[in-house]
């Protein structure tokens, strides 16, 4: 009987808590480009108010100078932006936390965050910025201890698996691209293709307008947009870089237009902000350096005519 119970029960638990022990070894590394969190709410924390907070996904990351925005109005910029696969929710936490009196939240989702199903819930990327920085477990709803462990046990296997691979990993994507500001410093050279560029399409037509999800969007950013202004603060949306298509900009201003007649001040037009394919660096919206500086200066002038109250 007790070599059975040793065989059937305690030797597997020893070897799966011994298995568990080695894969700690592979735990998230430091440079996790996601760990970049870390370095934006430091710099949310100095920052003095009143301020401008950019808030959305990588497009903020890839495609902001914030030296610029300083300079140009005369204000502190913290840049939050990091990977739109956090979802509304979590950046809208986030944000939140670091809003005072005057300040100006610019909320720039990329296209897809507008119709996701549900204000999200878990995905890999949330668990991912668990993992790899586990303070920001604070801006995620309902964050479940068994998911979020499940999830750290299959990076750790991944990892192991991946120390055997040959397969250089990605330069791009970890903590060490990011500049003093938290934007990425690395994006010279535009890698998206011509072919690429030509194929890539997000319609926003009649359709999506209507449908359930961005009802969602919509609701739930009105309850932001309340928290917001109950701190004294401003909440207002723009574009993330797009391609420089007439369809494109067309189906754009559809949104706009929509989310207008729900109370949300949109800054600028969409032909501001559409690029060439040779602005854009892996991936769109990812702007390269130049493509970067160009966006800044554009969304720079609009938010200073915004502050002097001429925003067209």
């Amino acid at each position: 009987m007790k070599k059975i119970i040793v065989t059937y029960l305690i030797l597997p638990i020893v070897s799966l808590l011994i298995f568990s022990l080695v894969l700690t070894r592979f735990d998230s590394p430091s440079n996790d480009f996601l760990k970049g969190i870390e370095l934006k709410e430091k710099i949310a924390e100095k920052a003095i108010g009143p301020k401008i907070i950019l808030a959305g996904g990588s497009n903020l990351a890839f495609g902001i100078k914030s030296s610029i925005i300083k300079e140009t109005t005369n204000k502190e910029v913290v840049n939050l932006g990091i990977m739109a696969g956090l979802g509304v929710s979590f950046m809208s936490n986030q944000f939140m936390e670091y809003v005072s009196p005057g300040d100006l939240v610019v909320f720039v989702p990329e296209y897809t965050l507008y119709f996701a199903p549900k204000i999200e819930g878990l995905n890999p990327v949330i668990l991912s910025a668990v993992y790899s920085y586990p303070p920001s477990a604070r801006h995620v709803d309902d964050l479940n201890f068994i998911k979020h462990e499940h999830f750290k046990f299959q990076s750790r296997f991944q990892r192991l698996i991946q120390s055997f691979s040959t397969v250089p990993s990605s330069k791009i994507y970890r903590y060490e691209s990011f500049d003093e500001n938290g934007e990425v410093k690395i994006n010279h050279k535009s890698k998206v293709s011509l072919e690429d560029f030509k194929n890539y399409n997000f319609p926003i037509d009649s359709n999506k307008i209507n449908n359930e999800n961005f009802e969602d969007f919509i609701n739930y950013m009105k309850k932001v947009k309340s928290r917001v202004e109950n701190k004294g603060a401003s909440l207002v949306l723009s574009y993330p870089p797009g391609k420089k298509d007439f369809n494109f900009q067309k189906s754009v201003l559809l949104l706009k237009e929509v989310l207008n007649n729900n109370g949300f001040e949109y800054l600028g037009k969409p032909s501001e902000f559409a690029f060439g394919h040779d602005m854009f660096f892996d991936d769109i919206p990812h702007l390269t350096q130049k493509g970067a500086e160009l966006r800044t200066i554009k969304l720079a002038n609009i938010l200073k005519k915004y502050f002097n109250g001429k925003v067209d």
